[in-house]
């Protein structure tokens, strides 16, 4: 992916896996036949039940159970904030905070939050998605600075009218820093608080 010219534009290269495990499926079904064809000819009475307990040890790592489900949000459900961005007539693009670094800084709170852009009808600048192109991978970097006048200008061309500022996803000493630093810019507007989340109206520029 990251030496072969070309791979990297590929949103999901990770789905070349599904040949290897055709491939895997194909040596199974072959080690399979092998161990039977053993076992009729060495050890004919222990044939079904070592055949059962293989067959029970391939269904354990896909057996449902393992498998955790998500409780997504909904209309009834959406925090605060978001109810909030719901109910503004004007459905204008919103940039969150913290916003991703990189790839590899999505979580699940990431995504929730981009699910939840489907309720509250507001694009969001960013969020989480399986192929970050190299402008927003430039973005994303450039942004973690907001509320600095580069960052702000950025924000701006990229359309942001919306900032929302989740503080309680900060620690003590970075989210007193980054208030302060909000608090203090004149081109951002506080117009709503919900607890530990702030909604910024970004103004232009004097």
């Amino acid at each position: 992916h990251f030496v072969v010219p070309g791979l990297d534009s590929l949103r999901a290269p990770f789905r070349f896996s599904v040949l290897v495990f055709l491939a895997g499926a194909v040596l199974a079904a072959f080690g399979f036949g092998a161990i039977d064809r053993f076992l009729r000819s060495r050890a004919a009475g222990w044939r079904n039940p070592i055949l059962a307990v293989a067959v029970a040890l391939a269904l354990v790592p896909v057996w449902p159970a393992a498998y955790t489900g998500l409780r997504l949000p909904t209309v009834n459900t959406l925090d605060p904030a978001y109810r909030w961005l719901r109910d503004q007539d004007a459905k204008l693009p919103i940039l969150e905070f913290p916003t991703p670094a990189g790839d590899r800084d999505e979580t699940r709170t990431q995504a929730l939050r981009q699910y939840a852009a489907v309720l509250h009808g507001s694009p969001r600048l960013d969020g989480c998605s399986g192929f970050v192109s190299p402008l927003y991978r430039s973005f994303r970097r450039e942004i973690q600075a907001f509320p600095d006048s580069a960052a702000r200008s950025l924000a701006a061309r990229m359309g942001a009218k919306w900032v929302l500022v989740h503080y309680g996803d900060y620690s003590d000493a970075e989210r007193e820093s980054l208030r302060r630093r909000m608090e203090r810019e004149s081109t951002l507007r506080r117009v709503a608080a919900f607890a530990t989340d702030v909604v910024y109206r970004l103004e232009s520029a004097p």
